[in-house]
C-alpha cells in the first residue's frame, strides 16, 4: 500500500491471494462440510468487502473476488439445512444494514437476493417483509432512485409468490 491505500498492481496481487482462500471454501464444500464452508465465506465476506474502499480495483479483480465470495455462500445456501440456512440468514440481515455492500458493485443486491430466496425457503416472510420496508425507508433518504426502486419491486415479488396480493 501508499500511504493506506492499495494501488492498482497491488490490488490484482491481493485479489490473486484472495482467491486462494475460497479455493479452501470449494474444499469444505466439495466435502460436504457445510459448516466451514459457510464459516469461511461469510467471515470472507465481512473481511474482503471493506477493502475494496481503499483499494484502486479499477480492473475490478476485488470486485470480482467478493462476487466469488458470495457465489460461494450461495451454493453453500442451496445445499444448507435449514439450521444453517437460518444462521446464514441471519448473518446477512445483519450485514445489508451496513452501506458499503451498497456503495460499491452489486454485492448489497445480490446478498438481499440470497436473503430473500433464504426467507422465502424458511417461511420468513414477514420478517423479509420488515427487512424490506426498513429499506425502502433508508433507501428514501438517498439522492438516488435505483435502491428504493429495487426494494419496492422486490417487495411487489414477495408479496404475490407469498399470495398477499394479486
Amino acid at each position: 500500500t501508499k500511504r493506506q491505500f492499495i494501488d492498482y498492481s497491488a490490488s490484482r496481487r491481493l485479489a490473486n491471494e484472495l482467491q486462494k482462500i475460497l479455493v479452501q471454501g470449494d474444499r469444505f464444500l466439495a466435502q460436504g462440510n457445510l459448516l466451514d464452508a459457510s464459516i469461511l465465506s461469510m467471515v470472507y465476506i465481512r473481511e474482503v468487502t471493506p477493502v475494496i474502499t481503499y483499494s484502486d480495483d479499477s480492473a475490478g479483480s476485488l470486485g470480482e473476488v467478493i462476487d466469488m465470495g458470495i457465489s460461494l455462500l450461495t451454493d453453500i445456501s442451496l445445499q444448507a439445512p435449514a439450521a444453517l440456512k437460518e444462521k446464514i440468514a441471519a448473518y446477512l440481515k445483519k450485514e445489508l444494514e451496513d452501506e458499503l455492500y451498497f456503495d460499491y458493485g452489486n454485492f448489497g443486491y445480490d446478498l438481499t437476493h440470497l436473503y430473500t430466496q433464504l426467507s422465502l425457503d424458511l417461511g420468513q416472510v414477514d420478517d423479509l417483509l420488515g427487512f424490506i420496508d426498513a429499506a425502502i425507508e433508508a433507501a428514501r433518504l438517498e439522492d438516488y432512485d435505483y435502491r428504493i426502486s429495487f426494494f419496492i419491486e422486490l417487495k411487489t415479488q414477495i408479496l404475490q409468490k407469498a399470495n398477499r396480493i394479486d
